[in-house]
């Protein structure tokens, strides 16, 4: 089960970033990393946001069963690849809560 964080619910209203989307990025992600600074999991999507295709991240935990989001928010490609560059994000394979 996808669970949202009471942080994120604010983060979507704050940001105006649709309600489905992070389930939508957990479920069909372009792109999956594990962030090694945070120790949270990071999948990104290029959807529509505001009328142009934006690049939106979700971090999320796994609690069990549950999938757990944390957070959203915009994120260029060059936010990203210096991330990927630095060795904080590094590329996984989608793995299922234990």
């Amino acid at each position: 089960m996808i669970i949202y964080s009471a942080h994120l619910e604010a983060q979507l209203k704050r940001r105006k970033i649709h309600k489905d989307y992070p389930a939508i990025i957990y479920e069909e992600p372009d792109t999956r990393y594990f962030d090694s600074e945070t120790g949270s999991y990071i999948a990104t999507k290029r959807l529509m946001y505001e009328g142009k295709l934006r690049d939106i991240m979700i971090a999320y935990r796994f609690e069990e069963e549950n999938v757990r989001i944390l957070t959203s928010h915009l994120e260029s490609e060059t936010e990203i690849a210096n991330r990927i560059r630095k060795g904080r994000y590094i590329h996984y394979e989608k793995i299922q809560p234990n």
